[in-house]
C-alpha cells in the first residue's frame, strides 16, 4: 500500500494506493520555512485519519528538499508517524520528472510561483539549469510575470483601461505595492498574484505580448541550455504553465519544440509513476 505526497509551500497533495485510491490536502509545508512539527502534525492530524489502512511505502516529494539534510528530517518525521513504512524522499523537481515523465527520457519544466527544470533519462536527473530565484532568475514564472506588470504599471505602459482595472482591483497607489514589495516578507509571493490579473486579461494586445515575452524567456534562457530540447518532448508543471498553456505551446511552436505534458498539479501523474512502477 503506496502513500504519494507532495508539498508545496502552500498546499500538501497526497493519494492513498490501495484496494482503491483515497486523495486529500493540508497546509502546505517546507523545511527551509517550517519546523519539522507543522509536518508532524499534518501527517497525523489531516493525513493519517483518512488512510484505510497504514501505508507500506511513502513517497514525498517536496519543495525546500536541498539535499540531505532537508531529506533526512522529512523522513524522520514520516518515521515519526509510521514507524513501520519504507519512506523515500525527493525534491519536487524529481516529483515533476516522474508525473511528467513517467518512464521515458523528456525535459521537466516547472512554471509556478518559481521556475525550475531539469534533463531526466527515464531513470534519474541527469542534467539541470539553475533557475537562480526570483531575483536573478525564474525566468516564465508567475514572479516574472508579476515583476513584469507591476513594472508596466509603474512606468505608465499599461494604457488607460488596464490601469484603470489594474487600479480598481489593487489600489492607485504605486508606494504602496513598492512598501510591499521592498519591507515586507513574502516580495516573491507578491508579485506571483498578479498572475491571475494578466491571465483574466490576455485578450487585452499589451497583456497577452507581456506574458508571451517573459514566457519567452524561459524558452530562450532555460530551454536553449538543454541540447537534447528538439529530440524530446518537453513537459510542463504548475499553475503557470498550465493556464497560460496556448502560448507555452505557441512558444513551442515558434521555437520546433515538442511540447509534451501540461499539468497543473503533479500528484495525479505521481500516482500513475507508482501504480505502474517498474521496480514492482
Amino acid at each position: 500500500m503506496k502513500l504519494i505526497i507532495d508539498s508545496g509551500g502552500s498546499k500538501l497533495s497526497w493519494r492513498f494506493i490501495g484496494q482503491k485510491v483515497e486523495q486529500g490536502q493540508a497546509d502546505g509545508y517546507s523545511p527551509l520555512h517550517h519546523e519539522p512539527e507543522k509536518l508532524k502534525t499534518i501527517l497525523s492530524e489531516a493525513v493519517s485519519p483518512t488512510l484505510p489502512q497504514l501505508p507500506e511505502e511513502v513517497y514525498y516529494y517536496g519543495t525546500g528538499i536541498l539535499g540531505s539534510v532537508q531529506q533526512d528530517a522529512v523522513a524522520t518525521t514520516i518515521h515519526s508517524v509510521w514507524p513501520q513504512a519504507r519512506v523515500e524522499v525527493n525534491d519536487d523537481l524529481l516529483g515533476a520528472a516522474h508525473a511528467l515523465c513517467g518512464h521515458q527520457a523528456g525535459i521537466a519544466c516547472i512554471l509556478g510561483t518559481g521556475s525550475n527544470s531539469c534533463y531526466y533519462d527515464g531513470a534519474k536527473i541527469t542534467q539541470r539549469v539553475p533557475p537562480l530565484g526570483y531575483i536573478l532568475g525564474d525566468e516564465g514564472s508567475g514572479t516574472a510575470l508579476g515583476k513584469a506588470l507591476l513594472k508596466a504599471y509603474g512606468r505608465g505602459q499599461l494604457g488607460d483601461t488596464l490601469t484603470a482595472r489594474f487600479e480598481k482591483r489593487f489600489g492607485e497607489n504605486l508606494s504602496d505595492h513598492l512598501t510591499r514589495l521592498y519591507k515586507q516578507p513574502g516580495a516573491q509571493q507578491y508579485l506571483g498574484s498578479f498572475s491571475k490579473f494578466i491571465f483574466q486579461n490576455l485578450k487585452e494586445p499589451a497583456i497577452y505580448r507581456l506574458a508571451y515575452q517573459e514566457l519567452a524567456l524561459f524558452f530562450d534562457e532555460v530551454l536553449m541550455h538543454y541540447p537534447q530540447r528538439n529530440t524530446v518532448k518537453v513537459h510542463f508543471v504548475g499553475g503557470v504553465s498550465f493556464y497560460f498553456s496556448n502560448i507555452v505551446r505557441q512558444l513551442g511552436n515558434d521555437r520546433g519544440i515538442a511540447i509534451g505534458n501540461i499539468m497543473e498539479d503533479p500528484i495525479a501523474g505521481l500516482t500513475l509513476y507508482h501504480k505502474t512502477d517498474l521496480n514492482t
